[in-house]
């Protein structure tokens, strides 16, 4: 039986290990002996490569992202955290957002992709399928975390945008630690209180609460984008609704709630209805609602989303809420105009 700390590990890391085979050939009967060439010194080693190793955060004060209700429990943060993140780390100023500028508005469009590849998984993250995980349901867990890696495991989409920021140069690796000291505090934030609170009525002990707050952070962003993409799918309904090609049965459960959909004005209301429309369809045109959602968004070119400074300008400091303002405009395909940041 594995023990609950390894199958939190499993859980909670995906690691690959590559060990090279080894062959081995007789030799060749000796032939005759060559003369002994004349020595010469072996040419000077090439210069190593530098090894990348973890920057550590530089000591730089920050506000914390967790943010605690009236009883003193922590509000779970609904936007991708490592966004808020972003917005709480005072070295991320306004030159540096504009060489980020296009590199946030990329990395959505492949979250959106990955989502739109894999409904079935983040429609699940949505109904609660992690918080019915427990540790001690071995098999559970496996069928659980084999389905969210399905999410999460994808060449083109590293972890952390702040990762793909730091390979490409566009951000120094100590503005990335920062971010990650940010997040891990919140984290720890998480971690700690589920580790000290009792057992749920559904049966989750500490250590299932504390998985499940770890794992649904992991996804963060693909569970923001998903939702983003509801609306969008929401507010171009009744556009695309004639070129899903819906059978004549299905097309008789949606389009009543689609016409209710286009009369309704309350967000909340528009959000359970486009999922209810969601999920009398089959996945195949699920899928092609968000693509052809996409398709009639306005052209956005990520390269203009946000001038660098002009030379010899100095731009002024701002403070977190003007950066979270910054990055989710970014986020949602807006321009920023610089120069009301330039002193």
């Amino acid at each position: 039986m594995m023990g609950k700390s390894r199958m939190l590990t499993a859980c909670l890391v995906s690691a690959g290990v590559v060990i090279p085979s080894l062959a081995q050939v007789a030799p060749p009967p000796p032939g005759k002996p060559e003369p002994t060439p004349e020595f010469r010194p072996p040419p000077p080693p090439p210069p190593r490569r530098p090894v990348n190793r973890p920057v550590a955060a530089p000591p730089v004060d920050f506000e914390p992202i967790s943010r605690r209700d009236d009883a003193g429990k922590i509000v779970r943060i609904s936007e991708p955290v490592e966004y808020v993140a972003m917005s709480h780390n005072p070295l991320i100023d306004v030159a540096l957002l504009a060489k980020m500028a296009p590199y946030l508005y990329e990395r959505r469009q492949r979250v959106e992709s990955h989502v739109i590849e894999n409904l079935d998984a983040i429609a699940g993250v949505e109904q609660g399928v992690i918080e019915s995980t427990r540790m001690s349901d071995e098999e559970n867990l496996r069928a659980t975390t084999g389905r969210l890696m399905a999410l999460t495991s994808t060449p083109d989409l590293k972890q952390f945008l702040s990762l793909e920021l730091m390979e490409d140069g566009v951000i120094p690796p100590a503005v990335g630690a920062l971010t990650q000291k940010i997040m891990e505090s919140y984290q720890k934030d998480l971690t700690t209180e589920a580790m000290a609170a009792p057992v749920e009525e559904g049966g989750a002990s500490p250590i299932d609460q504390m998985m499940h707050a770890v794992v649904r952070m992991s996804l963060s962003e693909f569970e923001y984008f998903y939702r983003e993409l509801m609306m969008d799918t929401a507010d171009h309904f009744g556009a695309v609704l004639p070129e899903l090609g819906l059978d004549a049965e299905t097309s008789a459960k949606v389009k009543p709630l689609a016409d209710r959909l286009a009369a309704e004005n309350d967000l909340d209301a528009r959000a359970s209805l486009i999922r209810e429309i969601f999920a009398a369809m089959p996945e195949a045109a699920r899928e092609r609602a968000m693509r052809l959602a996409i398709e009639r968004r306005p052209e956005v070119d990520p390269q203009s989303l946000m001038a660098p400074l002009p030379e010899g300008a100095t731009a002024k400091e701002i403070d977190n809420e003007t950066r979270h303002e910054i990055i989710f405009q970014i986020l949602d395909g807006g321009r920023v105009d610089t120069s009301a940041f330039v002193e």
